[in-house]
């Protein structure tokens, strides 16, 4: 086995009961007290960055989590973070961006159930992540349920079962064949010649090309997401607007929004001379398209950011990450478009 960092921020993996309900109750180290078979091995270390409910994850926290990884990635050949369920995909997506340029897989795990829980789907989980991150790969990805799912492309669709994850727009990376990981051979190729198949004859490198030059991490969360709804008010649009750094807009179907009655798109061509604004859909499957019709082709032609086939949470911390980085608009939706891992597959013509 190779030697592997366990990074703990809590989650439900980590929860014991209180008065209060589950609550985050156990550090790194126990969590590895239930893998025996594991700790014989004597390469896994640990640190214990939080012990929170994912629910409290905050930007910041993903920034020291960064940090941690960065300064331990020279020490061990991959790491696995245990993170509860309800951010982990805001997690994922950030660490993508802040940690693009490392050579060694980062693997986000964690479980529906407390690890000390009958039935419980942690061991099955954290053993499957320390195996991902054995193996030669780069990365940022979520292992959970026996699947092997792109960082950035994943996305919790399920609040009780087990297969909580889903990868967006994107397939699998991998799955769990027993005691090993079995890598999706249109992903993968000749999977550095251990005779797993991986991607259109692309390394993970190539996945993840890292053209962003290296600097200190630095994320601007001073952004609004804002989710459409049949009678919403255009006067929220105009007040986010002078508060906030950005916006993202969940829209309708294709990337529409409303232009008659309760008009938001006079009002999002005003606000694009103060803040960028990045659109998406509602709809999980699927890319934005804001050609189509008339009430996305509004706001295209106002200068609205298409997110493509994003999922909301790597657009969120994406634009997080390019708000920090860019000094304009076109130079934010250069960063935005520009595929990090597989993030974005944009439309050849289209947007």
């Amino acid at each position: 086995m190779q030697d592997i960092l366990i990074v703990s921020t809590g989650g439900t993996i980590a929860s014991v009961e209180s008065v209060n309900g589950k609550t985050p109750g156990l550090r790194a180290k126990e969590l590895i007290e239930y893998l025996p078979g594991l700790k014989s091995a004597g390469s896994l270390e640990t640190i214990d960055v939080f012990e929170i409910d994912s629910t409290n994850m905050q930007p910041e926290d993903w920034l020291t989590i960064a940090e941690v990884i960065r300064e331990q990635s020279q020490d061990y050949e991959g790491v696995v973070v245990t993170h509860g369920t309800d951010t982990m995909a805001y997690t994922a997506g950030a660490l993508t961006y802040l940690l693009q340029d490392l050579e060694l897989p980062v693997v986000l795990t964690g479980s529906m159930r407390p690890i000390g829980r009958p039935m419980s789907d942690a061991r099955g989980n954290l053993v499957d992540a320390i195996r991902c991150a054995c193996r030669d790969i780069e990365g940022v990805f979520v292992v959970f349920d026996g699947k092997v799912l792109n960082g950035p492309r994943a996305v919790k669709v399920h609040t009780r079962k087990f297969a909580a994850f889903e990868s967006i727009n994107y397939p699998p990376v991998g799955e769990v064949c027993g005691n090993r990981i079995r890598f999706n051979s249109e992903i993968f190729k000749d999977f550095d010649g251990a005779g797993e198949e991986t991607a259109a004859g692309k390394s993970p490198a190539e996945l993840r090309p890292g053209s962003v030059p290296a600097e200190k991490p630095a994320l601007n969360p001073n952004v609004a997401l804002v989710k459409l709804f049949p009678g919403l008010e255009p006067d929220l649009i105009t007040r986010l607007a002078d508060e906030r750094d950005g916006l993202v807009l969940e829209a309708f179907g294709l990337g529409n929004v409303p232009f008659r009655e309760r008009d938001l798109s006079r009002r999002i061509d005003e606000a694009l001379s103060r803040v960028p604004i990045a659109v998406t859909s509602e709809v999980q499957a699927g890319s934005t398209d804001l050609s189509t019709y008339e009430a996305g082709k509004r706001i295209k032609d106002a200068g609205v950011i298409s997110s493509k086939d994003m999922t909301t949470p790597a657009l969120m911390t994406k634009f997080m990450w390019a708000l920090s980085r860019a000094e304009n608009r076109d130079e934010i939706e250069k960063l935005l478009h520009q595929p990090v891992q597989a993030d974005i597959i944009p439309a050849p013509s289209r947007s």
